[in-house]
């Protein structure tokens, strides 16, 4: 077996894709923080985390799809 072929992800695919990913959580968060206005803090520290997840993704992980077989 051998690597036959590489593909590195660009930042800015893995961006547009984390950015569209994230709306739903964000807007299901601020549904939830509507009806649960004592738990804003819960909510706005799980939105945090993802955003913070994301950057982690977008920045300093280098994302790569490799072939590998036979020649």
């Amino acid at each position: 077996m051998q690597l036959l072929e590489d593909d590195i992800i660009q930042r800015d695919a893995i961006k547009y894709s984390d950015d569209n990913i994230l709306e739903k959580p964000k807007r299901r968060c601020q549904e939830l923080i509507d009806r649960h206005p004592g738990q804003l803090q819960l909510f706005i520290n799980y939105i945090q985390k993802q955003i913070e997840e994301n950057d982690v993704l977008e920045n300093k992980i280098i994302g790569t799809t490799l072939m590998i077989g036979r020649k």
